[in-house]
């Protein structure tokens, strides 16, 4: 069987919060792509070592912190750590290539998997793909002497996906090239639920980063700005997750909670837990600044939840043309706000049909089925089976 090597710098590590939701969706493709393909994986870890099960074998490389994904290039005291994850991730995949050189590598995400995939297949001619993200493109893009470097393994790579349309229209300008859509979604142990409440008070619910970019900060401030008629309309609101803004977070919950708000803070949610949060919700929140389609997004489709998102990224599209849920008209506090007002005036359950019909159109497994396709390591006909 030819073998497939996925180089990531998300991917869970047991005990690690917040580790789960960094690489969740990851560990969920990689099962799914292992059903075709004899798979190794390379992730960061905070200490290394090997994983075997089955067709997938996981190889850690050690780094000084996780996630990578909140060490910034333009803080110069993350730069020890930078250098210290780029050097170890470096090594490992070196070594993995020249040992046993995979038919096909996948990179998973632009920069640094990427990078790393073009820097050592190329005396052997592995093709690699790569998988872009929107941090990718929207924030080491904007780095002048890292676009040149992004531009690059992009243009090489033999596949070029992107998790969300406006980002993969991004990727082509940046690079050049054509690139693909690829969706990012992971299996969601979906507890049996109830129908949606069809009357106030609504169940309310946000999970994710608390980060600049997915707009925390917004839905506080849209929260501040609810009327005493808008709270006499939601049961709670339940705000779990954790990252940089964790003090913000927590100052402005304490002020709504002593203003007598039903809003309850959680921290980071393993997948169990996230699952029951989302069975629980009536209204899944989504106020990012900048995105193209989050894995938030698909987990609240299988979970049966209806949206209420700004118009980040690919959300103004797919969200009302979908029919699953309202957009703001802006990625501002004021409009977050107004679209609060409209999905408390309405009921949630009209957008059920919509949910089910899109939940089967964004899932891990025709990601993977997908790529096995253009990889070449299935036909048409055995990808159906």
């Amino acid at each position: 069987m030819n073998s497939c090597l996925l180089i990531t710098t998300s991917y869970p590590t047991n005990g690690l919060p917040g580790s789960e939701s960094a690489g969740a969706f990851v560990e969920d493709f990689a099962v799914a792509l292992s059903r075709y393909v004899e798979l190794r994986v390379i992730a960061p870890a905070l200490q290394s070592g090997r994983e075997e099960r089955d067709n997938l074998r996981v190889n850690y490389f050690n780094v000084p912190r996780i996630p990578l994904s909140l060490l910034k290039p333009n803080n110069p005291f993350d730069w020890l750590a930078i250098t210290q994850a780029l050097r170890s991730g470096d090594a490992v995949v070196a070594d993995e290539i020249a040992r046993d050189p995979p038919a096909h590598i996948l990179a998973l995400w632009a920069l640094p998997s990427g990078y790393w995939a073009r820097r050592h297949a190329a005396h052997t001619q592995i093709p690699y793909s790569t998988w872009a993200l929107g941090s990718d493109i929207w924030t080491l893009g904007r780095i002048p002497v890292v676009r040149n470097v992004l531009r690059s393994t992009l243009r090489d790579a033999t596949f070029c996906y992107a998790d969300g349309e406006q980002l993969r229209l991004d990727v082509m300008h940046l690079a050049g090239r054509n690139c693909e859509f690829l969706a990012s979604s992971r299996l969601f142990p979906c507890p049996p639920r109830s129908f949606p409440s069809i009357l106030p008070p609504y169940k309310l619910a946000f999970l994710g980063r608390w980060h600049p970019n997915k707009g925390t900060d917004i839905l506080l401030d849209s929260l501040r700005k609810l009327a005493e008629q808008d709270w006499q309309r939601i049961a709670e609101v339940r705000i779990a997750g954790g990252g940089p803004q964790a003090a913000l977070v927590t100052v402005a919950v304490r002020e709504l909670q002593a203003a007598g708000r039903p809003v309850v803070l959680q921290g980071f949610l393993g997948r169990e837990a996230a699952a029951a949060l989302l069975a629980w919700a009536d209204w899944l929140l989504v106020p990012s600044r900048i995105e193209s389609i989050p894995v938030i997004f698909s987990d609240g489709l299988q979970a049966g939840c209806a949206l209420l998102t700004t118009p980040a990224g690919d959300l103004a599209q797919i969200v009302e043309g979908l029919g699953v849920g309202l957009c703001a008209s802006a990625t501002d506090s004021d409009a977050f706000s107004d679209v609060l007002k409209r999905g408390l005036a309405i009921s949630p359950g009209q957008f059920q049909e919509g949910i089910r019909a899109a939940a089967e159109r964004f899932s891990v497994a025709e990601s993977a089925r997908r790529f096995a396709l253009d990889a070449g390591f299935i036909t048409a006909e055995s990808g159906r089976s």
